[in-house]
């Protein structure tokens, strides 16, 4: 209960920041623009990301009675039964309150055009609650010797090009491939935790004038757009797919054999690969909605996939709100229910 009580004390925190600002606003960098039909699919990833989770909050905030028994064992299996299982699911459906207020900003292929400069202007002090996603680099050298870098979407400069910053941002010989480079797919980049208040705001005042970004590894975004599946998003065709699908090892030889357990443990972890899933994890790792981390708190654990989402019940953890999620989804709009071992099963 101590974890409850912490974490609703920063939800109720963040909820009266965002409701203030009353939208919090996304738009993409002109690095989206530069690979053929990835700005219109973050686009529609955005999208589906809003209603899946107004959606699942709707449905889970109707009364328990008008459950189905499936609807129950799905959510008593990743959030537990009692008192503990009920005050966790309202802090995690007053978190899904805050995709009311996702807006997005079109960017004209720049995040600096008018519409986001507007954006800056109305949001002043809580432009920090707002994000742009990035798939390239972002980051300008603004002095050779030695070699300043500078955030242009966080305002930051720095001489060390690994502080704050994706590390692929750095190094422009990545042939592309999967096997040389590090196992991140994505990184959010907000303000480290010792430079926040007890409410999770820029302490600096200057600080709260920028907004975080999503950045999205080049290299794996090449790597998935050379695959069989390609880059691609989980619609309802895609959903029935992965649901026909005999074991997750069938679709890991799809793929290439990456070497991600995420990929290769469970049915569900199929889901996870699409374009919607990764921004869905990286949207929880914002400002507005939690700073979440990866890292379990007690356990000291990286809580990637079904089989730590199942094994923890942590709803502290970005994962654990992207399965979530999905496994509602997939019941309520695909009659598809998710048994304990990552299994898909229709009903």
């Amino acid at each position: 209960m101590k974890f409850i009580s912490i974490f609703f004390g920063i939800l109720a925190a963040l909820i009266s920041v965002t409701k203030a600002q009353h939208n919090i606003h996304w738009t993409l960098h002109p690095t989206c623009y530069d690979r053929p039909g990835l700005a219109d699919l973050l686009k529609a990833s955005m999208i589906m990301i809003k209603d899946r989770y107004t959606s699942v909050r709707d449905t889970l905030r109707r009364p328990r009675s008008e459950w189905s028994p499936e609807l129950q064992a799905t959510v008593d299996q990743l959030i537990g039964t009692g008192q503990y299982g009920e005050s966790a699911l309202q802090i995690v459906l007053s978190l899904y309150d805050m995709f009311d207020v996702l807006k997005a900003t079109p960017s004209g292929r720049d995040h600096n055009s008018s519409r986001w400069r507007t954006v800056k202007a109305e949001s002043a002090d809580r432009m920090f609650l707002n994000f742009v996603i990035v798939c390239g680099s972002c980051v300008k050298i603004t002095s050779d010797q030695p070699p300043i870098y500078y955030d242009e979407i966080r305002g930051l400069q720095s001489d060390d090009p690994y502080w704050q910053h994706p590390p692929w941002v750095w190094n422009e010989n990545y042939p592309g491939d999967y096997s040389s480079v590090c196992d991140t797919v994505a990184v959010t980049s907000l303000e480290p935790r010792e430079t926040l208040d007890e409410n999770l705001v820029p302490i600096n005042p200057d600080r709260r004038m920028f907004a975080q970004s999503i950045n999205l590894s080049p290299p794996h975004l090449t790597y998935f757009e050379t695959s069989v599946c390609g880059i691609h998003i989980n619609t309802p065709e895609r959903i029935q797919q992965v649901a026909d699908v005999e074991s997750a090892s069938y679709f890991a030889t799809m793929l290439n054999g990456i070497d991600d357990r995420r990929l290769l443990s469970t049915q569900i972890d199929l889901l996870s690969t699409g374009l919607d899933s990764l921004i869905a994890h990286e949207i929880f790792h914002t400002a507005a909605f939690g700073m979440l981390e990866d890292e379990d708190e007690v356990t000291g654990v990286d809580e990637y996939g079904w089989n730590d989402i199942i094994t923890y019940r942590n709803i502290g953890t970005p994962d654990w709100h992207l399965y979530f999620a999905l496994t509602v989804h997939i019941l309520t709009h695909h009659g598809m229910r998710t048994d304990i071992s990552g299994a898909i099963h229709r009903i």
